[in-house]
């Protein structure tokens, strides 16, 4: 989230792919994409509202005509307590007929119950009776603890429990032998529990939108766990063994408070895909340059001036995020690499490296985008180039958009 001094900002909605930029005057704002598809300009849409930032408590409030006004809250920022709970009333949505639900959970050959009454304070007794029940989707309720009852259920294999108010998962939970994939995302929850090693079998954990500061240990006993989303909440470290599960593959732990990562993350071999973006990091952490099977990194949106020259070493790796940092210049080391995807948007890059062998012979797509280069090297037309992004450099857009025309032009012709 960034302010403009002449009023306005930038900021980027949760789960959007393009940051968004808006100016307020006399109570009505232009709301402009500040990073349009391919292919096209960002088109000022009016926006009948006010957008206010409060630098106090690090929200930024959106009152847009007759909408309910949504409040975004900077990651890390604690929520305010519940009797001051800075939301709206939705509309109540239509009761759910449970009991509907319910029956034909018992007659399907793949039982599944779905949730979603916005009254909803706890869990049917009803849905403990369905034993042959596979998976459970509770979303957007008031249920605010996950009873240990849901342990007699031994065939459950997923639980999704999506935006309600789950502040406890009670032990009995964590007695699933067959659970694979469990989401908790959009809760309330501030630790996850010690037992949750027990669940050998869970594949996937999603525990991302808490306010967990602390996860425990034990990781290295759950053999199946292959993705850990574990972003937008309060951690300032990870659990030394949470690179030791064994199938892990993917790890996301962005929009937290991380500075540094466990050394055992050396020890991740299966790991291909490592999100570390909107942190605290001021270096490169070195470690992960020791992960051979990784081949897509994201560090954006922290504080990284440098890469190590130990990247070159990282075989696997194709696409890698490095926007919005700190970088002056295109890391040299980057022409050693096998990377086809590298985004350097919104660093402070001055101007392009003197010889093509700077970058990787491999690369399809750069993007330059939000930098400070002034001139475009010839030897830039010598690569495979797919995609050139180049718009917010102090360049005339007209230059801009025959690069990138010109660029497209020769991936047509291939």
């Amino acid at each position: 989230m960034k302010l403009l001094p002449d009023g306005g900002g930038v900021f980027q909605l949760f789960g959007g792919e393009r940051p968004l930029g808006w100016k307020e005057a006399g109570g009505v704002g232009t709301l402009t994409s500040t990073a349009p598809p391919r292919g096209q300009f960002p088109q000022p849409l009016p926006l009948h509202g006010t957008i206010t930032f409060d630098e106090a408590r690090k929200t930024l409030q959106l009152a847009l005509g007759n909408e309910p006004t949504i409040i975004y809250r900077h990651p890390g920022t604690p929520a305010p307590p519940d009797g001051n709970a800075e939301t709206n009333p939705q509309p109540v949505a239509e009761v759910q007929d449970i009991a509907a639900e319910i029956s034909r959970a018992r007659t399907s050959t793949e039982p599944l119950i779905d949730l979603h009454d916005a009254t909803l304070k706890e869990i049917p007794q009803a849905v403990f009776r369905v034993v042959g029940l596979q998976s459970l989707m509770i979303q957007n309720t008031q249920i605010d603890c996950l009873p240990g009852r849901l342990g007699q259920l031994a065939l459950l294999r997923s639980i999704t429990a999506m935006g309600n108010q789950i502040r406890v998962i009670e032990d009995g939970v964590f007695d699933l032998g067959n659970l694979e994939q469990l989401d908790l995302s959009g809760n309330k929850l501030t630790s996850l529990p010690e037992v949750l090693h027990n669940l050998t079998k869970l594949r996937e954990l999603n525990v991302s939108n808490n306010r967990i500061s602390t996860l425990p240990e034990g990781w290295e006993r759950m053999a199946a766990l292959k993705s850990v989303v574990v972003s937008d909440n309060w951690l300032k470290t990870l659990p030394k063994s949470l690179p030791l599960a064994p199938a892990l593959d993917s790890l996301n732990a962005g929009s937290n408070m991380l500075s540094a990562v466990p050394e055992a993350l050396a020890d991740a071999g299966s790991l291909t895909t490592l999100a570390l973006n909107q942190n605290r990091f001021t270096h490169f952490p070195a470690v992960i340059c020791k992960l051979q099977a990784l081949e897509y990194l994201d560090l954006s949106d922290n504080e990284i001036a440098d890469v190590p020259d130990d990247l070159a070493q990282m075989a696997g790796l194709r696409r890698i995020k490095l926007s919005n940092d700190r970088l002056t210049t295109i890391p040299a080391i980057v022409g050693k690499t096998n990377l086809v995807e590298l985004d350097l948007s919104g660093n402070e890059i001055k101007a392009f490296p003197r010889s093509p062998e700077a970058l990787p012979a491999s690369l399809r797509e750069l993007d330059l985008q939000n930098n400070e280069i002034k001139e475009v090297p010839d030897w830039i037309w010598s690569l495979n180039l797919r995609d050139l992004r180049l718009r917010g450099n102090p360049m005339p857009e007209e230059k801009i958009r025959a690069f990138e025309q010109r660029i497209r032009d020769a991936r047509k012709r291939k």
